[in-house]
């Protein structure tokens, strides 16, 4: 199991910068958003990507 499950918690998105949690992501089916170097319009993708899947979980 890993240090980091947010579907333990209910929570549909997890947004980090570790690419190890990604991988996490994909090996126990969680969400992850990665945000890298400094970046002005992370605040946009991060909305743009709650929105994706807010549509995707309205299905």
């Amino acid at each position: 199991m890993p240090s980091k499950y947010p579907a333990k918690y209910r929570i549909d998105l997890h947004i980090n910068d570790d690419q190890s949690v990604m991988q996490n992501g994909k090996v126990y089916g969680y969400k992850v958003f990665l945000v890298g170097p400094p970046d002005d319009e992370w605040g946009n993708k991060i909305l743009q990507e709650a929105m994706r899947i807010k549509c995707i979980m309205n299905k």
